[in-house]
């Protein structure tokens, strides 16, 4: 049971109590789940419990006590959670401060704690018995939600408040997670594959639609014909319009079910620069969703802005188009997005931008140049950019028969650097650290990349980690993407059989350690502007370079965090619930990080990655810990393989 407190009263109505039930009552709802609880309940749940107090460094309860008597409430002070063997500096598991709980996950699970409780300070908890914390359990599900899933619950409560705090100064008809199946789709124009361009663009004119789906003979959609395959079509010279629609259509529509969101639609059409999706139902057409709907629901920002880069005729011109990025990030924070979208959005049109300035550097080339693969390595690999990212990009390259590997670099060297300066023209500072495709080291033939990943994988040295921990992170994004397929993944399988290579990323990992203070929430550096947190290093890197380590020795070639996390999960590598905290509390720092760049940029100020935690309000505060919490449960994960 708990040990017995310094000092303890039942809370209670009537003349002479301590405590009221009224004053406990106003003081729970101030937080969450409470506030949303029926207050009624509540108050009954009340009637059973105690206020007690411990002074500081007071031991409240530990593993030894079996099943824990009490579901605890902090109402003044600090409460610290630590191992029985843990040292005087060890990070605190968690800490919990007025409103937060402790004890749930053991009555919930009905075992003992697996932590020893302390009083970081002199602390007032309310200690509910067990026997109402099941009834709680058993009369609302808010409360349960709560208690299965708490990182969950808390992000979820601060992105509404994000939501609630932009969208007072701005307003959108529906939410990115809209589902298809929810809009009002009309029903897709077809024709048969026997059709003729001219019936088919008459059936068009006739229904006012930019698109026509051509069915084959199982009645399956096997193409689509648009207003732009019509003009690609005239602009030929050569155009028949009696001759078959399959000469003319795009063969292998995109398609998506209709429990896909806006987000994702919107999301593959900028992908693949198209302006027509389908949502089909298995092999069954429902309907067609154009640039025109997404209007309709104001979510074509992202893709509209992406074609207009396509379009650029200079570097100027894309510079001037990816200031407007910001606009459509603020209206996707007004929408609630998740820190997965954002930073995916923001990679998609990074992508596209420089897609094009590759095309605009060989139109300007004097010498034809040998098919090439363009790289992106980090944050950009990852699909996790924000605002505020400088390059780190490669080069890969197939030598051609008769040529040499070193003939081809020397030809492609002035090329890749000048991407490099036009990508800082257009907002992508240069690396400081040289990761980039102008580099001479990055700047490789298949063969070589692949050497290249070897003689790093069979080194520990610093160097190599370091390096290794960048080039594992990478993804093709231009010219012949399939050429580096077969690289990363003899890389990543090589990598998943050295343990020794392993064993030393591990330790890598576990250096970005989550910005936990030993005693009060936070670990910070102290600066002119206050106390300041670096929400990547000490954020957000904490849960890359870990689950970084877990999925190379697994074998995944996947470069994103939060896929990595879902395939570990889905492998059985990690408990579902594990990934799922683990994925909403990295969102929830990527979200946090958007915004302090958003408020950066309209303040004029240079983006930086580090935050004053006294400066947000407390709920965002209260997540921020529990985030930097799930880090930590993280490296705790990490260590049990590589300890």
């Amino acid at each position: 049971m708990i040990d017995r407190a310094d000092a303890s009263t039942r809370v209670r109505s009537g003349r002479g109590a301590l405590q009221t039930i009224d004053n406990t009552l106003a003081f729970l709802r101030q937080h969450p789940p409470y506030d949303e609880l029926d207050e009624a309940l509540l108050r009954d749940v009340l009637q059973h419990a105690e206020l007690a107090y411990y002074a500081q460094n007071r031991a409240i309860i530990g593993p030894e006590a079996g099943l824990p008597r009490f579901f605890c409430v902090v109402q003044q002070g600090l409460v610290r959670g630590t191992r029985r063997d843990a040292g005087r500096d060890a990070p605190a598991l968690f800490e919990a401060g007025p409103g937060e709980t402790f004890l749930a996950a053991a009555l919930f699970q009905q075992r003992a704690t697996r932590t020893v409780h302390l009083a970081a300070e002199d602390s007032f908890v309310v200690q509910i018995p067990r026997e109402q914390f099941q009834l709680l359990m058993n009369q609302s599900e808010r409360f349960r939600g709560f208690c299965e899933r708490r990182a969950s619950v808390l992000v979820e409560r601060a992105r509404d408040q994000m939501r609630a705090q932009v969208t007072a100064e701005m307003h959108r008809a529906a939410t990115l997670d809209t589902r298809l199946d929810a809009l009002t789709l009309r029903p897709p124009v077809t024709c048969d594959e026997q059709t003729s361009v001219q019936t088919a663009v008459r059936r068009m004119h006739e229904a006012e639609v930019g698109s026509i789906v051509v069915l084959g003979a199982d009645a399956r959609p096997s193409g689509i014909f648009t207003l732009r395959d019509l003009r690609t079509l005239v602009a030929g010279g050569n155009a028949t319009l009696d001759g078959s629609i399959t000469s003319a259509m795009t063969q292998a529509p995109k398609g998506l079910t209709g429990t896909a969101s806006l987000f994702d639609a919107a999301s593959l059409m900028l992908e693949h620069r198209i302006a027509h999706l389908l949502v089909v139902d298995g092999p069954r057409l429902v309907g067609v969703v154009s640039e025109r709907d997404l209007f309709t629901h104001q979510h074509v920002d992202m893709v509209s802005l992406a074609r207009t880069l396509s379009a650029c005729g200079s570097v100027s011109a894309i510079a001037e188009v990816r200031q407007q990025i910001q606009r459509v990030v603020s209206a996707m924070l007004a929408q609630g997005a998740s820190g997965r979208q954002l930073t995916r959005l923001i990679t998609q049109l990074n992508d596209v931008a420089v897609r094009r300035v590759l095309d605009l550097a060989r139109q300007t080339e004097p010498q034809t140049l040998p098919t090439i693969t363009w790289l992106a390595f980090g944050s950009e690999a990852r699909a996790e950019q924000t605002l505020h990212t400088d390059q780190d990009n490669a080069l890969l390259f197939d030598v051609a028969p008769g040529d040499t590997a070193a003939a081809q670099r020397d030809r492609l060297l002035p090329f890749a650097q000048r991407v490099n300066r036009m990508l800082a023209e257009i907002g992508f500072p240069l690396c400081p650290g040289n990761v980039m495709a102008g580099n001479p080291e990055l700047c490789l033939s298949r063969e070589e990349w692949s050497n290249k990943y070897s003689e790093l994988i069979e080194s520990q040295s610093p160097q190599a980690l370091l390096k290794g921990s960048i080039y594992l992170d990478a993804r093709a994004t231009a010219g012949e993407t399939d050429a580096f397929d077969q690289v990363l993944a003899s890389a990543v399988a090589a990598a998943q059989r050295n343990t020794q290579f392993l064993h030393a990323l591990a330790q890598v990992a576990l250096g970005f350690r989550p910005a936990l203070g030993l005693i009060r929430s936070f670990a910070t550096r102290r600066a002119e502007q206050g106390r300041l947190l670096d929400l990547k290093k000490n954020g957000l890197q904490s849960f890359v370079a870990a689950t970084r380590t877990l999925a190379l020795a697994n074998g995944l070639t996947l470069p994103n965090t939060e896929e990595r996390l879902d395939a570990l999960a889905a492998m059985g590598v990690l408990d579902p619930r594990d990934s799922s905290a683990w994925t909403e509390a990295f969102s929830f720092l990527q979200v946090l990080r958007m915004r302090a760049h958003q408020q950066q940029s309209e303040q004029g100020l240079a983006l930086s990655n580090e935050i004053d935690p006294d400066s947000l309000n407390p709920l965002d505060r209260r997540i921020l810990k529990e985030a930097l919490r799930q880090a930590q449960r993280l490296h705790d994960r990490l260590k049990l393989d590589y300890s």
